[in-house]
């Protein structure tokens, strides 16, 4: 486990994209990460 901090405005966006893509917010912070490093 790694704990993130983030603004406000950043958290509000997470939770909303993760709501709107019935992830839990833990998933769509791994999709992000795995998007981001490129890694399957």
């Amino acid at each position: 486990m790694v704990p993130v901090r983030m603004d406000e405005a950043s958290l509000k966006a997470l939770n909303a994209r993760a709501e709107q893509e019935h992830v839990s917010r833990s998933e769509a912070i791994r999709e992000a990460v795995r998007a981001w490093t490129q890694v399957a």
